[in-house]
């Protein structure tokens, strides 16, 4: 932690200023001039665009020459949790994949499926033993944190907060309705070391449900999972934020890698996405009103055909329904063996690519407005 906090690099720029009023930490109030820098930061060479709790960018500025840096945003950047405490005006950062106080948490290991789904709760960290955790097997399931899926025979958790599911063993789900792991209005999860994905799907039908779905969650935390399909979607994330995914890998979905919708904001590192094979309609990555950081991962081997040409395919699908524009940024991230019919969305090309290589990706790269900074491509067209 401390040698990514000297590697914290800011850069000023251009200025402009604004009077505002300050509290003081005791009483009253004192007026105070705000220069905004156009500041940028940078952590270990890569750029961090900090982004408030419903994924907006906020702007650091200078007051006295101090520059002040917005909390949440560098401290997801350094791997941290960030909440506020209304009661006592605190704000709390707690490290990723440390949920309140490993002390706090009550530690149970299961070996079962049932066992599994009646151990959800909060400040838990639920130990899977080696072996496949089927969720269809359990039925009349009583836990007040876990709802059914409608129209499908999965479940939802819901209201869970500092939950840990670690373990080398795999859930699934047999109904291709339903999303294997769905959590609703949840906080503080992390999920470690586990591989998820639906069984085998019916021979002329893909899945509809996600491997991982989440909506209305914050600070969700995946490492060194394996997510496969079929799912029709890897991650999909409706109104959550600061998802970090890290060192995972994403495959064999039948309709987008990761889906964001709705102010979502997901940094995804160290990690794959591939063998993504769609014959209609999707994308690797599908973003909508909502913010995606990727860097030092590889995508690679995804076939996006599409057998109607009534719609083109784009590796990075783009699509603002409101005013909030989506962010997307990929750096030092390798796109190799990819077929598809535009890299991004040609009338509407808000995705940057920095220090990024493509090799043997098959489609229009070569789109003038598309954001290239420092990348290389061979044998691309």
């Amino acid at each position: 932690m401390k040698s990514k906090i000297k590697k914290l690099v800011i850069g000023l720029f251009l200025c402009a200023s604004i009077a505002v009023t300050i509290v003081l930490a005791s009483t009253g109030t004192v007026q105070k001039e705000l220069w905004y820098n156009n500041i940028k930061i940078t952590l270990d060479g890569t750029t961090i665009t900090p982004t408030d709790a419903n994924g907006n960018y906020v702007e650091p500025f200078i007051i006295d020459g101090t520059t002040y840096l917005p909390v949440r945003g560098i401290a997801n950047a350094l791997g941290m949790n960030v909440q506020w405490d209304g009661n006592t005006n605190t704000v709390e950062l707690k490290s990723l994949g440390y949920s309140s106080s490993e002390a706090d948490l009550q530690t149970i290991s299961v070996y079962t499926a049932e066992e599994l789904l009646e151990n959800i709760g909060s400040n838990r960290k639920i130990i899977l033993e080696a072996g496949s955790y089927n969720l269809s097997d359990v039925y009349n399931l009583e836990n007040r944190y876990i709802d059914n899926q409608k129209y499908s025979e999965g479940y939802i958790i819901e209201n869970v907060e500092n939950l840990t599911i670690e373990g080398n063993a795999e859930i699934l789900i047999d109904d291709i309705m339903a999303d294997v792991l769905a959590f609703d209005y949840c906080s503080n999860i992390n999920l470690i070391g586990i591989t998820v994905g639906h069984s085998t799907p019916n021979e002329y039908y893909a899945c509809e449900g996600a491997v991982i779905s989440l909506s209305n969650c914050e600070n969700i935390y995946i490492e060194d999972c394996n997510l496969y399909g079929c799912g029709a979607i890897g991650i999909y994330s409706y109104k959550s934020t600061n998802i970090v995914v890290n060192k995972t890998n994403i495959y064999d979905c039948t309709f987008s890698g990761i889906s964001l919708t709705n102010n979502s904001s997901m940094t995804v590192k160290n990690s794959n996405i591939y063998d993504i094979s769609i014959e209609d309609i999707g994308s690797v990555c599908a973003i909508s009103n909502s913010n995606l950081v990727v860097s030092n991962s590889r995508i690679f081997s995804n076939h996006l055909w599409n057998s109607n040409m009534i719609f083109e395919n784009n590796l990075i699908d783009v699509n603002d329904y409101s005013d909030k524009q989506s962010n997307v940024e990929f750096e030092n991230t390798i796109f190799e063996n990819n077929y598809f019919d535009n890299l991004t969305n040609i009338e509407n090309p808000i995705t940057k690519f920095e220090n990024c290589k493509f090799i043997n990706c098959y489609g229009n790269t070569k789109e003038e407005n598309f954001k290239f900074i420092d990348c290389e491509f061979s044998i691309s067209f």
